[in-house]
């Protein structure tokens, strides 16, 4: 075996309800080949080597964030870890909670990607925060070392819970509800600052008559957090799933969830889990909300049960560190490139899957126009590309197979996608140089740019984002998948 290495810089950026944390991370690049093989890479080691302080998430108003503030941060931290913009390689930002509901919160995210680096992916949505967070606490790798037990990591922030389970390193489902700490902002006295819309209904529901400007107690503070945590842990553990509880569902909700065997609570909320014993209302509202009120209820419900709770890793930066450290993938080293224009973001996936058989049928032309056609009505077609397309399932091409699949792509980009002059394919398996050598002579004139690359793993319904192309001809790639429940 000949392994040879090589590090890139990733970056993690977390816009949250309350707070804002960045992370730097360095990514070792590994290609192990024998004599016989063609190579292959992977990322073997991820070190995290810088992390910011935790800020509060800048905001001018209620419903809208202060970007040239979290732009400074930006600045600011940047110069603290020693990095410029052409040392980022790839990374995520990740924008959470109820921030992600802000009136120009999609802006901010853009705007921060292309603020950011050569190459970061702005991404959101509570199945991947729930993942991310996952794997950023240490949930991931604990559910590797107790094999067949499920293992739920709950990251719960400023706006909302999101739990993660794992089952042997495998993410089996996710689900997150609108429960986190700055959904009520209290002054020192007790009078209510604000609060998340979202939120209301539930609060009429279970009669706390709460509104902008009112003074509340500390009892009654504690009965809402309270019944919080007996509606968050309810559901988890399939104990309880009442009318209330479905008013804190943020879609798509699971039918069903796996029975919990160990606990994690990551996030803010989980930070203060650590420490919540007794405290005087002006010590619960030292945040300005009610987080470590609901710290002290959910540490004090998980006491009285009987489940097995263990502390994770990392808490207030478990969601940072799965953006920084877990998003990227590596292409094999068959790539092919005609006039790549890089980075390319957020291109969503059409999945064509190949039976080796129908290498040889009739039905192979149907079957890529189907998806085709499948992909022009899901995506805009102001787009280009419009969407990828990924080959999976073929084990061996052989040269007639492959002239084959170049014709058939070649038609249904003419019938189809006459005006599209930007191409990409990934290939499951090893291929993509092959594949991109001949279809580029038969797209010759027709399309701007051809990327075809290989060895990545992806599902349908994902998006991905390809960098620039490394010295050694590997092109880092983040898939960003959106993970839903399946029966345990």
């Amino acid at each position: 075996m000949h392994e040879t290495n090589e590090w890139i810089t990733s970056l993690g950026i977390d816009l949250g309800t309350s707070t804002t944390k960045f992370i730097v991370s360095r990514l070792q690049i590994s290609k192990v080949s024998s004599a016989f093989s063609l190579p292959s890479y992977k990322i073997t080691k991820r070190l995290c080597t810088y992390k910011s302080q935790i800020y509060s998430t800048p905001l001018i108003d209620d419903e809208t964030i202060d970007y040239t503030n979290i732009a400074k941060i930006l600045e600011r931290e940047y110069e603290e870890a020693g990095i410029t913009l052409d040392d980022v390689h790839t990374g995520a930002v990740i924008i959470t909670g109820e921030t992600a509901n802000k009136k120009n919160a999609r802006i901010v995210v853009n705007q921060l990607a292309e603020r950011a680096g050569d190459f970061v992916v702005a991404t959101a949505g509570a199945e991947l925060e729930s993942l991310l967070a996952g794997k950023g606490s240490g949930a991931q790798d604990f559910s590797i070392q107790t094999p067949n037990q499920v293992v739920a990591n709950i990251d719960i922030g400023g706006g909302t819970a999101n739990t993660a389970f794992f089952l042997n390193g495998e993410c089996i489902g996710t689900a997150t509800l609108r429960i986190g700490g700055r959904l009520i902002r209290l002054n020192p006295a007790g009078f209510v600052k604000g609060m998340a819309d979202s939120f209301k209904p539930w609060l009429e529901e279970n009669g706390f008559l709460v509104k902008k400007g009112d003074q509340i107690s500390f009892e009654r503070i504690k009965q809402i957090t309270d019944e919080m945590a007996k509606n968050l842990i309810g559901y988890l553990a399939q104990s309880s799933n009442d009318e209330h509880t479905q008013l804190l569902y943020i879609d798509p909700m699971p039918q069903s969830l796996p029975t919990v065997h160990t606990w994690m609570f990551s996030g803010g909320v989980g930070e203060l889990m650590k420490n919540s014993e007794r405290m005087t209302l002006e010590e619960g509202t030292r945040y300005g909300d009610i987080g470590p009120f609901l710290a002290t209820s959910l540490n004090q419900l998980m006491k009285r049960s009987s489940f097995n709770v263990l502390s994770p890793k990392q808490t207030v930066r478990a969601t940072v560190i799965g953006a920084g450290t877990q998003t990227t993938e590596i292409s094999g080293s068959t790539v092919f490139i005609q006039n790549g224009n890089f980075p390319i973001r957020n291109v969503p996936v059409e999945k064509v899957h190949i039976q080796n058989e129908e290498l040889e049928s009739d039905q192979l032309d149907h079957i890529f126009s189907e998806t085709i056609k499948k992909g022009l009505s899901f995506h805009s077609m102001g787009l280009d590309p419009a969407f990828a397309l990924y080959l999976s399932g073929i084990d061996y091409c052989s040269y007639e197979k492959l002239k084959k699949i170049v014709n058939i792509l070649e038609n249904i980009y003419s019938q189809y996608l006459p005006n599209q002059k930007n191409v990409v394919i990934i290939c499951q398996n090893d291929m993509a140089k092959a594949l991109g050598h001949a279809l580029s002579i038969r797209l010759n004139g027709k399309v701007y740019s051809l990327i075809c690359i290989d060895q990545i793993n992806m599902k349908h319904g994902d998006y991905i984002d390809i960098g620039q192309p490394l010295p050694s001809s590997i092109i880092p790639v983040i898939v960003k998948t959106l993970v839903f429940t399946s029966d345990a």
